[in-house]
């Protein structure tokens, strides 16, 4: 059995504190993970200090209250389990109208309303599903790996946006992101 001594309790203070000095780095990004700059400016939405991501901001609220509608009112049990899958899919699929062209503000809202809609479905129905709990999980996980491919297709997007900027890409010296790499680099945590 392993016990903490002195030197494993001074390694986990100096880990704790780091981990702090990271997210003090990076807290203007927490919630929008988008440059500070004029071409991200309609991304983002400014209350007080706290800059949130409009996607972000729709779609993950949209999704948790979207389940949690279908199974406290019981709108879960309308339809079977395998039913509720190609619903959501037909819903995230607005997304592909994002990653086709970029949309105007209320347009890409009302597509990422639809995308939480489609995640609270697609969840519900892996979660409906009559399997061992283990195998709904492992569905669960494999289902939002392959979510991960499409943030993967946006990541090229916001790549391309800053490949146009006066800084191609050279988010070191760019303004958007040059206070979170200089406050990276002070901390030591490049």
């Amino acid at each position: 059995m392993h016990y903490l001594n002195k030197t494993s309790i001074h390694q986990l203070w100096r880990d704790l504190r780091r981990s702090v000095k990271y997210v003090r780095a990076v807290r203007p990004y927490m919630f929008a993970h988008h440059p500070i700059c004029e071409p991200y400016s309609k991304d983002v939405l400014h209350v007080g200090r706290t800059r949130f991501c409009w996607g972000c901001l729709v779609t993950y609220p949209t999704a948790i209250t979207a389940l949690l509608v279908m199974v406290l009112s019981g709108w879960n049990e309308l339809l079977p389990w395998f039913l509720w899958f190609p619903i959501g899919v037909l819903f995230g699929a607005a997304e592909l109208l994002n990653l086709l062209k970029k949309r105007a503000g209320s347009v890409h809202r009302l597509i990422n309303f639809c995308l939480g809609t489609g995640m609270a479905l697609m969840t519900l129905a892996v979660f409906m599903m009559p399997i061992f709990i283990c195998l709904r999980l492992y569905l669960f996980f494999i289902l939002y790996m392959l979510a991960g491919l499409l943030i993967t297709y946006r990541v090229r997007n916001f790549e391309k946006r800053c490949a146009n900027c006066s800084w191609k890409k050279d988010w070191n010296n760019c303004p958007g992101f040059r206070d979170l790499h200089n406050k990276l680099k002070k901390e030591g945590l490049e």
